[in-house]
Parts: structure tokens; sequence; C-alpha cells
């Protein structure tokens, strides 16, 4: 809680940014380790708050908006994000539970968090990219084969953020972007491939746009009747 008051106390008068934001890195290197320990339990709600004003001066991320009044503008430069400090930042703002298929809209991430799931996949090292790799998984639904694919094999690190491609999927299906939910469905099924969630999700996707050209088949003969 020390790295915390003494942030607010340097972000009054601007410095925390200070040395090229190390002071900054080091609360997010200490703190975010421990961040799912018991011994925090009771001070999780103030911990958080203090994390997302840490990496909004470090990152400009989460936005200032008006609900987020504990969020106070210290007049930093953000400074670009790296690929093991998007690991890092998605430790502290992944949803606990991840969303079902058929959850509600407002369990789905937000529109904020959308683009810093983008922001981090376009840091991530081309040999952890699963863009490129989905051709097994493609061949399987379209039942080119009938074997299903094993997983991705790529590093451990991969795996622990595995969950990224997921979210995606869920937000634009959510929001009845099918074509690319069922893009990032199918990166969550190359690196998990008995994800009911986005089996279920794909299937309603898919569903839902041949029901999108149906329509517009039946519109189409219903204007040529017209003439």
């Amino acid at each position: 809680m020390m790295f915390f008051v003494a942030h607010e106390l340097l972000g009054r008068r601007q410095w925390c940014s200070k040395g090229n934001h190390k002071f900054l890195s080091m609360i997010l290197n200490v703190t975010v380790p421990k961040l799912r320990s018991p011994l925090f339990e009771p001070y999780r709600d103030i911990i958080q708050e203090c994390l997302e004003q840490t990496t909004f001066c470090l990152y400009g991320y989460p936005q200032k908006k008006a609900r987020m009044r504990h969020i106070q503008d210290h007049e930093t430069t953000p400074i670009d994000l790296s690929w093991p400090k998007a690991a890092q930042l998605l430790k502290i703002f992944r949803p606990h539970v991840l969303p079902q298929f058929n959850s509600y809209k407002i369990d789905s991430i937000s529109t904020d968090m959308e683009t810093l799931l983008q922001q981090c996949i376009s840091t991530m090292p081309i040999k952890y990219n699963i863009i490129g790799h989905t051709k097994p998984i493609e061949d399987f639904i379209n039942r080119k084969t009938n074997s299903l694919p094993m997983l991705f094999n790529s590093d451990v690190l991969c795996f622990k953020m595995n969950w990224i491609y997921y979210l995606l999927a869920d937000y634009y299906f959510k929001c009845r972007d099918f074509s690319k939910a069922i893009q990032y469905y199918e990166m969550d099924l190359t690196v998990d491939p008995t994800r009911f969630d986005s089996w279920a999700g794909i299937s309603l996707s898919k569903a839902s746009k041949c029901e999108t050209m149906i329509g517009s088949i039946e519109v189409l003969r219903t204007k040529r009747k017209r003439i």
C-alpha cells in the first residue's frame, strides 16, 4: 500500500512518471504477481482501483470516464505496450469468470477491453500467434477431416493467455458481428478444441449468417415479383 500512497503524492505534482516510468513499472512488478493472494482479499477493491490508476499513468488504460472518479490525470505520457507487459496488464483486467455463449451482453468485455486485447495481440511474437494455424480446425468444421485437431503446439505463455481469443469471439458474437466472431472462435478452438462455449458460439454465428443470407434472398424474390 505504501507504493500506492507514494504514487498518489507524486502524482499530485505530476512526478510519478519521472525516470522513464520506472516507479510505475516497479509498482506493477511487485503487486501483480501477488494480486490473487488471499492476503489481499480484504483490500481487493482498493488495490484494483490503485492498479487502475497506475496502468492509466503508464499505458493510458483504462480510459478516464465520469464513472471512474478514482482515476486522476497526472499528466503523464503513456508508453507503448510490449508483449511481456501485456501479459502483466491482462492479469489485472481479465474477468474472474469467462462469459458463457448464452450469458447476457453485459457479462461480456467492454469496448475498451476489446481494444486492449487487440493491442496485446498486435504485440504478440509471431511464434506465439495463432493466425495462420487455424486451418486444421477449419477443415474439421467444414468436414474435410473427421479428426479433431490436437492442441496448438505453442509456448506456455500463449496458453496462459489463451482466453484472449475466446473473449474477443464472445464480444463480437454479443455485438452480432458474426464474421469476426467466427474468426476468433476458430482461433480459440485452435488453442483449446474442447471449449464447449466456442463450439456453441461458432455454430450460432454460422447459423445467423445463413439466416441473414436466406433473408436477403427472400427480399430479392419479393422485389422481383413486384417488378
